[in-house]
């Protein structure tokens, strides 16, 4: 019984892990991209990391908002909740809706800074 207790408590914590870890990746491939793609050398050539870190932190807002409506869906929901994905990520928990936030704020100010 207090493995199964344990076992649910380190869930969030992976949920989390996995969600920051996608988000590295999407920023670091979407950055690495437009900085080293053959159709951006001159615009960054004249304009530096800017664009690249714009468009990066763009690609992260929209994944990050399409992850936080999704949710949002009854339909949806109810569909997930009779789904194995269900016991792994908490479809009822609004921890992970205010976690969403704070990462579209991040992104939104990394977004602007980059056109500054």
């Amino acid at each position: 019984m207090a493995e199964l207790v344990r076992q649910r408590r380190s869930r969030p914590k992976n949920c989390f892990l996995l969600y920051v870890a996608s988000q590295v990746y999407l920023f670091v491939s979407t950055f690495l991209y437009y900085k080293s793609g053959p159709n951006y050398k001159t615009i960054v050539s004249l304009v530096g990391n800017g664009i690249p870190a714009a468009k990066a932190a763009a690609a992260c807002l929209n994944w990050d908002s399409a992850n936080n409506l999704l949710p949002a869906s009854r339909t949806l929901i109810s569909k997930l909740h009779v789904t194995v994905l269900s016991t792994i990520i908490s479809l009822k928990s609004i921890t992970s809706h205010r976690n969403v936030i704070y990462v579209i704020v991040l992104f939104t100010w990394i977004h602007v800074m980059a056109h500054i």
